[in-house]
């Protein structure tokens, strides 16, 4: 799989650049050239086949529901942005064994593909929220990423085929964890993504080009889902006076970290089985582990490269955050290291104990 870690270009950025005026030609032409490949026999096939997979996940089709399970495991990255997901995902992916040679392409299974928006809100100019039901698309992409990788790396696991593994990294997965347990059960294995709040700032900065410039929250389309959690919780509180768009971005970014770990835990993630992948020099023997478990005696590896960043006053002014946001953002990391290892019940039990 051909993929860079960390200068990739992913499924919502793709998806950013098609929201653009100057790709409206591409567009066009895009959705003419679907019109004719649709008329052709094999492509034909794949859509019944989607349609078949996407009826039998829509009435919990028990048979069906059970080949997932029995015949298949399912490695779930889930990373906030700049935690090292995609390297993971990288070097996990030759777990998915392939029957032919095929390209692959960088959404399949990562961030923009499958979805992961049941309770999704639509936006006006204004970004004023519209509350939009998304269950049965959420469902259909499922049925499609499945058809989507029995033709890139072989069948589903099932009686008559051999185990399969799916990899699958998504930044968005926390938005309806629920749906995803219920899906795989026990054949999920979750791989959570860590790496120190102030670090993910500042890489989000240099992936947007803002290194030393005043950041634009609209830099990175994918990046508004922290706005759109700072306008669900204005309408939860009822904080009307309070302008998201003009909120400091760096505790916005606490605010969807927070928003991102709370749910995964209320959901359950702590039920599963998985594990911290910490952001660092370790990752890529934590990936090489991982492998192993599984059966892969010789993996192959490429280099992770750890940028550490000096915090010194010098290196990083004039964006340099204030100290009350890094005592916020260390307060935060410690409490998420000890709450992933110790579980939601210790972790909250201890603190009322005290």
């Amino acid at each position: 799989m051909d993929l860079e870690a960390g200068e990739a270009y992913w499924g919502d950025q793709h998806l950013e650049e098609a929201g653009k005026p100057a790709y409206k030609p591409k567009e066009e032409e895009v959705l003419a050239r679907i019109k004719e490949i649709q008329k052709l026999p094999e492509v034909a096939a794949q859509l019944a086949k989607a349609a078949e997979y996407f009826q039998k996940l829509l009435r919990a089709d028990t048979d069906f529901i059970s080949q997932l399970r029995n015949y298949n495991k399912f490695i779930i990255i889930a990373s906030p942005p700049r935690s090292g997901g995609t390297y993971c995902k990288k070097v996990l992916d030759q777990l998915n064994r392939s029957d032919h040679e095929r390209t692959i392409p960088s959404y399949v299974g990562h961030d923009g593909f499958p979805v992961f928006r049941t309770d999704f809100f639509e936006f006006d100019q204004f970004y004023a929220g519209i509350w939009s039901n998304k269950v049965h698309s959420q469902i259909m992409t499922w049925a499609e990423f499945l058809v989507m990788n029995e033709f890139y790396y072989g069948p589903l696991g099932s009686k008559d085929q051999p185990e399969h593994v799916w990899v699958i990294k998504n930044i968005h997965l926390y938005r309806d964890f629920n749906f995803l347990d219920s899906l795989l059960g026990p054949a999920a294995h979750y791989i959570i993504n860590l790496r120190p709040t102030i670090e993910v700032y500042y890489s989000i900065l240099e992936k947007a080009n803002l290194a030393g410039q005043e950041f634009s929250i609209d830099a990175r389309e994918s990046i508004n889902i922290i706005r759109m959690i700072a306008i669900i919780n204005r309408r939860f509180y009822n904080l009307n006076g309070w302008n998201v768009t003009h909120e400091s971005f760096p505790l916005l970014l606490l605010n969807y970290l927070s928003y991102f770990h709370m749910r995964l835990a209320v959901d359950g993630i702590f039920g599963t089985t998985y594990q911290v992948a910490n952001y660092g020099p370790r990752l890529k023997d934590f990936c090489a582990n991982i492998l192993q478990d599984y059966g892969v005696s010789q993996p192959v590896l490429e280099e992770f490269h750890y940028k550490k960043y000096d915090f010194s006053f010098s290196a990083l002014s004039p964006r340099l955050l204030p100290a009350a946001v890094r005592r916020k953002y260390h307060k935060f990391d410690t409490n998420l290291q000890e709450l992933y290892a110790t579980g939601l019940q210790h972790f909250f039990g201890e603190r009322m104990l005290k």
